[in-house]
């Protein structure tokens, strides 16, 4: 291969790398919630929004809990990879030629590494979580081509040995001559990544459009926003609520079972609760993301686990088992847990519900057309994504609420009174 074909291969390595860097960044402010308003509507794209969001929350998204580290996301990993082969390609454009051979294989070694990592990720996405986010797909597309323009270099120089030959002896030299040198850079980015993680873990004080909301001033902006929005209707006579019933402040949310912000969410709402006992009460409505029983949406998942779960959840409600039953199918979502008849069965036997009456209750008819009814009437109020929240019939910003303005929203609201 000519110098000027070298040269262009490795350029355009460089690029993509600077696209995997970028997409890992932005997989790490979805790992801690903190991803911008452009990451959250290139995930949308799917025609699953949340499936970015599902994939973040799940066991499967990081390593939690690492001594000294915390948590560490898998896409920190993806960060440190990416780095490193920014790394090499740059070191084929200003080594000599019999170095040149070296780094060559080495990247194309890594990249199958890679590979083989992707293809374990993406059958654990498709099987454990039940989703695959845009963000994720694209960061293998990113993988393949490392590995692509890797390949069409490790080829030209492969000779009579063959590629497979010629790899085995160039890599172990490569890594043995330069293994402090690797180990450094590899460190290096490491750090990068923690750096990031630390940066995105730092954002998580701020609301779903991620401006700073946790002064004073702002919040009390935020408040003044929220009086001047005109009130809505809502049918809560059949829902499930948790609560005092003569509670002043009603929260209504409608939300998906396989939703990773609307598990967030129920952390929040439980906190609130905890914090003004007999001061609120929480009414929870189904808006699953599955046209499986939500016309509204197009995207029909054969494993209908969120219209299960919904299901669940109002059966459980007619045997006064919603609370317990809720936080379960919660609990599976936030341990990768995708809901089923199985598991939902395995949730209720939990909770103690009669198991007849749940199961005849879980194939009703009423039931699918209660769900159908929350759907029209969340197409009434234009809910475009979960969780949607109300305040006493107004509605909040759209997503994750932020903890400290509803905490302020929630006095504000108990002092009117």
């Amino acid at each position: 291969m000519d110098s000027k074909s070298l040269k262009k291969y490795n350029i355009i390595g460089i690029g993509v790398v600077i696209i995997g860097l970028s997409l890992c960044i932005a997989l790490i402010q979805e790992y801690f919630g903190t991803a911008g308003a452009f990451v959250e509507s290139l995930c949308s794209t799917t025609g699953d929004g949340d499936s970015c969001s599902k994939v973040a929350k799940s066991a499967w998204s990081g390593f939690r809990g690492v001594p000294l580290l915390g948590d560490i996301p898998v896409a920190h990993l993806g960060f440190t990879f990416y780095g490193f082969c920014g790394f090499l390609f740059f070191s084929i454009l200003r080594a000599n030629d019999e170095d040149k051979k070296g780094f060559v294989n080495l990247l194309f070694a890594v990249s199958i590494l890679a590979i083989l990592i992707d293809v374990i990720l993406f059958i654990i996405s498709i099987s454990q979580i039940g989703t695959v986010c845009i963000l994720c797909a694209l960061t293998y597309a990113v993988t393949l081509s490392i590995f692509a323009l890797a390949y069409i270099q490790v080829k030209s120089y492969a000779g009579q040995e063959g590629i497979m030959g010629k790899l085995k002896l160039s890599v172990g030299k490569n890594i043995t001559s330069h293994v402090l040198n690797y180990t450094i850079i590899v460190l290096l980015f490491y750090a990068c990544g923690i750096g990031v993680a630390r940066f995105s873990k730092s954002g998580n004080s701020v609301d779903h459009d991620h401006a700073p909301v946790d002064s004073k001033p702002m919040l009390e902006a935020k408040i003044a926003e929220f009086e001047k929005r005109a009130t809505v209707k809502i049918d809560l006579s059949q829902a499930p609520m948790v609560g005092s019933s003569s509670a002043p402040v009603t929260i209504v949310k409608y939300a998906d079972f396989n939703c990773g912000h609307c598990m967030h969410a129920s952390h929040i709402l439980r906190q609130l609760l905890a914090d003004f006992p007999g001061q609120v009460k929480v009414y929870y409505k189904n808006f699953p993301l599955d046209g499986t029983c939500n016309p509204l949406v197009q995207r029909k998942d054969p494993s209908a686990s969120s219209c299960i779960a919904a299901s669940a959840s109002l059966c459980a409600n007619k045997q006064g088992k919603f609370k317990e039953v809720y936080t379960g199918l919660y609990t599976d979502n936030e341990n990768g847990v995708r809901h089923s008849v199985a598991t939902v069965m395995e949730i209720a036997n939990k909770a103690n519900v009669n198991k007849q009456q749940f199961q005849s209750c879980m194939g009703s008819s009423e039931i699918q057309s209660y769900i159908l009814q929350e759907v029209k009437e969340g197409e009434v109020l234009n809910i475009q994504s979960t969780p949607s929240l109300y305040v006493n019939n107004k509605p909040l910003d759209p997503g994750t609420p932020n903890p400290n303005f509803l905490k302020a929203l929630v006095e504000h609201l108990i002092q009117k009174k």
